[in-house]
């Protein structure tokens, strides 16, 4: 039986996804790297890609090869009660996808929202290269997607990813328990 709650981890190159993605796998006691995926120590979270410590990027942007076929096998086969997956492969939404994010019993998207300036700074920092021609370009297309999702009744979460990441990590995990407690 594949995990119970499907959340997306969203936003622009440079908001924090992966970073996020690190400090939920730290919050249950760190986890174990399969070939595309990664199962935390703790057994709450299965997370699609693998988030090696050597890597500044993890996540689906980490799995070569047909992402959205791997994500629906490793899906398929989770049986943690979470399943999170980010990158921003993952948002170019093909049909295999989707299927698979409504295979879940819930699902949500947490939309790390970060001005742009802020994440080509991080892209900067990163890799020593600018994302400006990805992410000017690309954010009202984002925006767009979200609100595609929010008009057929998924869930987004949008969380301002200019805070620290502690703030960002503690308020996600606040929107995990939701799902954990049935509030949400």
């Amino acid at each position: 039986m594949p995990s119970e709650v499907f959340i997306l981890i969203a936003g622009l190159f440079g908001s924090g996804k992966s970073t996020l993605a690190r400090g939920i796998i730290r919050s249950d006691g760190g986890g174990k790297n399969f070939k595309n995926y990664l199962v935390t120590n703790g057994g709450k979270y299965t997370f699609f890609g693998r988030y090696l410590e050597s890597s500044k990027y993890g996540g689906a942007d980490g799995v070569s090869g047909r992402t959205s076929a791997t994500l629906n096998s490793v899906f398929l086969q989770s049986s943690t009660p979470f399943f999170i997956a980010e990158g921003k492969r993952l948002f170019s939404f093909g049909a295999l996808f989707l299927q698979t994010f409504y295979i879940a019993k819930r699902q949500a998207i947490i939309s790390l929202d970060c001005d742009v300036e802020t994440t080509l700074k991080r892209i900067e920092e990163r890799s020593g290269r600018t994302g400006e021609n990805s992410n000017r370009t690309y954010l009202k297309t984002y925006n767009s997607i979200l609100e595609k999702y929010i008009s057929i009744g998924t869930p987004v979460f949008r969380i301002n990813a200019n805070q620290t990441k502690e703030v960002v990590l503690k308020e996600t995990l606040d929107i995990i328990r939701g799902f954990r407690d049935g509030v949400l």
